[in-house]
């Protein structure tokens, strides 16, 4: 390897915004087993967010919205920026910040509509 990217004492140089020396266990190991990756960790992490954030809406997909502290963007129908006293706790689930995606309003007019299609579907046969 070139004596820019890693160096012999077990140090390589971040090519990502950091640009900063660091051990090579601070760096994530390819998934196609080439050895480490050339941004470190947090490096990695910022790309991959500001990427997916980018593409999001050309894909068509949803696009993270900043919410100040003590609110959330439901993810539902509203669309709406809430208190996060208007979402069902969720403390288990993967990734999240202890709440349920959807207001609880979004999941009642689910549940209503779910209702609604069962009974006239199931009241056809």
């Amino acid at each position: 390897m070139s004596e820019w990217r890693r160096h012999d004492d077990g140090l390589k140089v971040c090519r990502g915004p950091c640009a900063d020396l660091l051990p090579c266990e601070a760096f994530p190991q390819r998934p196609d087993g080439r050895g480490p990756d050339s941004y470190c960790r947090p490096c990695r992490a910022l790309l991959n967010r500001d990427y997916h954030r980018k593409y999001a809406r050309q894909r068509g997909g949803r696009v993270h919205v900043e919410a100040p502290a003590g609110f959330k963007h439901c993810r539902g129908a509203c669309g709406q920026t809430r208190p996060v006293t208007d979402f069902s706790r969720a403390p288990s689930h993967r990734g999240s910040d202890g709440y349920w995606p959807r207001c609880f309003d979004c999941v009642n007019r689910q549940k209503r509509e779910y209702v609604i299609r069962r009974d006239h579907h199931g009241s056809s046969g």
